[in-house]
């Protein structure tokens, strides 16, 4: 069986949802490329949250500068994949216009909900270790 050909997609609505999806894909990397978000529990309560530094180390990461990013935030190398998967997963599914779930979709789906959860404890672990002086300290909000 071939591929629809554009029209197809089209009429299938997939490049609707493609498009959709890229503009808010840009938009977002743009909002986080641009330094205008904050975090809202430092701006809230001038400390860093157990993410601080997790944006700004993904950024620094793709810049190839990981001396940096592994200065932000360690866990940058764990969770920014992560998070992107986790996020990506769902989103390619609405752009194919996949509405059902196969089994071994829905464990792969749990066993990455099992990472963020595993990693979010982490991102704890090393908040409270940093707030007694390990790996420098807190980041700076």
């Amino acid at each position: 069986m071939g591929s629809p050909g554009i029209t197809g997609w089209y009429r299938e609505g997939v490049l609707k949802r493609a498009l959709g999806a890229a503009l808010g894909l840009g938009a977002l990397g743009y909002v986080l490329a641009s330094g205008w978000w904050r975090c809202p529990t430092a701006a809230a309560f001038h400390f860093p949250c157990p993410g601080c530094g997790l944006t700004r180390a993904t950024l620094a990461a793709l810049r190839g500068d990981f001396h940096e990013a592994w200065h932000l935030h360690p866990l940058a190398f764990v969770a920014s994949p992560l998070f992107a998967v986790l996020l990506g997963l769902p989103l390619v599914r609405y752009v194919l216009g996949v509405s059902r779930v196969t089994d071994v979709e829905r464990r792969l789906d749990r066993a990455l909900v099992g990472l963020l959860l595993l990693t979010t404890a982490a991102m704890l672990a090393l908040w409270v270790a940093r707030w007694f002086g390990a790996l420098g300290g807190p980041v700076a909000i």
